[in-house]
This record gives structure tokens, C-alpha cells and sequence, in this order.
């Protein structure tokens, strides 16, 4: 099925307007507003791409692509509006919803305090925004990493297709590392602003400054963290990190913050 992948095919122009009901009576067909709904119309092609409630707010594509470029400076502030790069769009022909990609043109995590033989993949950040004309999807800003696979300083469109498809890879080395990087869950903390990334299937929590400099490792206890597969900070700065249940409970592990020490459960 042919789908809208070009940025310029997604921005048409859009608008709410009143939607009238043609009720027969004993005069002939009238028609009466119906001040509940609202349609939200393609003025491009005057395609009527979705019905919403009166108090329903429209953000336009070209509204959310700002917004994403705003979320893209907020999560990683050491980088630029400029430096992040629109890399994918996927629509249906109807433009009802899309999805749009950004990456960062240069950014990605440091590993060079790993020894060479163990370093995993290199990794850069991107920032997914959806949005839709006909309330199936809420506008969402999907954060997270794409692997980077490099032929001439240009990534692959094998990385491409495989970073569209739930963001799974397939390593292209012969010899595998001693470490991974399989995100599962990212955070950053509300007090140091540092990227706290998750490995669940290698019990591996990674912490990053906000230049992707890598400043700590740690390999989690498995008894403790036997599938790790959610992070988040309370706002006095202690970590919660939740784990699968793999048959049995699922828990959850509390770090206490210490300012200026490596969190503790």
C-alpha cells in the first residue's frame, strides 16, 4: 500500500469546521448544526480526515514537528534546533496520522571507557513525534536511541528499515562483545540532568552527561534485577527501577540519592 514518506506531503494545511445534519421534515430536508462535533478537513484536498468533540484543541503536523524540535533541546539542552534532522516519515495516503523521525546529526553515546574489545555499538539519539487528524492517536513524543551503522559516514538503509521496525537490530560483527546495549528503559535524573539508559537483557544500567559522555557502568545484581525493564526518578532524586516477574512477582527496586554518590538500593 502506497504511503506519504516526504515531510512536505504530511504539512497540508488544515481546519476545523462545523458539521451540519440534513434532518427531513414536513417542509423538506433542513439542515442543523450539530454543535457537539466538529470535522477536521484537508483545505488541500477537502477530505474530511476525522470527526472531534466541540473542545477537541487541532495541532497541525507542521505544529508538532515544532514542538518535537523544542522536546529534542529540552531532553539533550547541550544540542541545536539546527543539528537535529528529520529522517523518516510514514503516513497513510490519507494523512489522518504520521509519524515523523529526528536524529541528531553528530551526537552519540561514549563508550571509550570501555575497553575496545567490549565496547557495544555506537548509539545517537532521536526524538519520534505522532500525531493524527482523527483522534485514533495522541500527539506523543517517543524518546529513545538508534544504532548507528556507518558506510562512509552515512547510515545504511538496512539500519534505516531495521531502526523503523520496533527499533530491533541484528549485529553485523562477527566476534560479539562482552557487553551490550539493548535499551529497555532511559531516564534523566530531575537533579543532576544525567541520562540514566537501561539495559534490561544485560543487567547493565549506563550513565551518561548530557553530551553523551558515558561517566558510569554498572552490572546489576540478577537476583535482584532478574529482567529490568523500567526506570524512573522521584522528584527528590531516588531512582525506582522495576523489574519482570519471569513466572513469578514482579518487583521493584528503590535507589536513595546521595548528592555526589553513586545511588544505592
Amino acid at each position: 500500500m502506497t504511503r506519504l514518506i516526504d515531510l512536505p506531503a504530511v504539512l497540508f494545511p488544515v481546519e476545523l469546521r462545523p458539521i451540519l445534519a440534513d434532518i427531513p421534515d414536513s417542509l423538506g430536508d433542513r439542515l442543523v448544526p450539530v454543535t457537539s462535533k466538529k470535522a477536521i478537513v484537508n483545505l488541500s484536498t477537502r477530505q474530511v480526515l476525522g470527526i472531534v468533540g466541540r473542545d477537541y484543541r487541532l495541532v497541525t503536523n507542521q505544529e508538532a514537528l515544532e514542538m518535537a524540535y523544542e522536546c529534542c533541546c529540552a531532553v539533550f539542552p547541550e544540542s541545536k534546533p539546527i543539528e537535529w534532522q528529520v529522517t523518516a516519515v510514514d503516513a497513510p495516503m490519507t494523512g489522518g496520522h504520521c509519524c515523523i523521525d529526528l536524529q541528531h546529526n553528530s551526537t552519540a553515546l561514549d563508550f571509550n571507557c570501555v575497553p575496545a574489545g567490549d565496547r557495544p555499538d555506537v548509539f545517537g539519539p532521536f526524538i519520534r513525534v505522532t500525531n493524527s487528524y482523527n483522534g485514533l492517536r495522541a500527539l506523543t513524543f517517543n524518546i529513545g536511541f538508534f544504532r548507528k551503522v556507518s558506510e562512509g559516514k552515512k547510515e545504511t538503509k538496512r539500519e534505516r528499515k531495521a531502526y523503523k521496525n520496533h527499533h530491533e537490530w541484528k549485529k553485523q560483527i562477527k566476534e560479539k562483545p562482552d557487553i551490550k546495549l539493548q535499551i529497555s528503559a532511559l531516564g534523566i535524573h530531575p537533579i543532576t540532568n544525567r541520562l540514566f539508559v537501561l539495559s534490561g537483557p544485560e543487567q547493565i544500567l549506563f550513565v551518561f552527561d548530557m553530551t553523551g559522555k558515558i561517566e558510569y557502568l554498572e552490572r546489576l545484581n540478577k537476583e535482584l534485577f532478574p529482567q529490568p525493564e523500567g526506570i524512573t526518578f522521584l522528584k527528590n532524586g531516588d531512582m525506582l527501577v522495576s523489574n519482570e516477574g519471569r513466572g513469578n512477582l514482579a518487583t521493584m527496586v528503590r535507589f536513595n540519592y546521595k548528592p555526589g554518590k553513586t545511588p544505592e538500593p
